[in-house]
């Protein structure tokens, strides 16, 4: 992994995407990358849940002074807003149902066979120029599409994350609404 160059003007995002660079150059650092993101996406949804979930128990514990209905026209905005980011990093991330992800990830494998297969070429002699540009294409190729799966995944974990802080602020709403889950049969 190459470190960033000092003497340059670099802003924090041009280090994070010259770092990200270097770590999806190799299978490991794209699962690693992929594997990050899912983790702190997953801790985000929790610590989300966990707000809404006290915010639902406040609301619950109280009697309804009328603020709450602000609060309730409130919540039904975020609700819709979360539904539109939720539908639109779906249509983003292109993996509705995983097939996207299996093809891609075949993809991913064939390149790296590519690559070796250019480094065999090349120790059993065959021309350089030919097996570098082999293997810097499966290389180009590779990058792309590892940088594509990070970014599918990260797109498809907000999207869930979206969905679950959604039902969560309908249950809200419907329990503001005076229709709480006893009385929708929503469990």
């Amino acid at each position: 992994m190459r470190e960033p160059r000092l003497g340059t003007a670099h802003t924090d995002e041009a280090i994070y995407r010259e770092i990200e660079a270097a770590l999806l150059e190799t299978p490991r650092g794209a699962w690693f990358l992929a594997e990050f993101a899912r983790r702190t996406l997953a801790a985000e949804a929790a610590r989300t849940a966990e707000s809404l979930l006290r915010l639902e128990r406040a609301v619950l514990g109280q009697s309804a002074p009328p603020y709450l209905q602000d609060v309730a026209r409130q919540l039904e905005d975020l609700r819709r807003l979360l539904m539109s980011a939720d539908s639109k990093l779906r249509m983003l991330s292109g993996t509705q149902n995983g097939a996207d992800w299996l093809a891609l990830n075949g993809v991913l494998e064939s390149a790296a066979r590519v690559h070796e297969g250019a480094t065999l070429l090349a120790q059993a002699g065959a021309d350089p120029a030919i097996t570098e540009a082999i293997a810097e294409d499966a290389q180009r190729i590779y990058r792309q599409l590892a940088g594509h799966a990070v970014e599918a995944e990260r797109a498809r974990h907000i999207a869930e994350m979206l969905s679950s802080a959604q039902a969560r602020i309908s249950r809200i709403r419907r329990t503001l609404d005076g229709r709480g889950d006893e009385q929708t049969g929503a469990a």
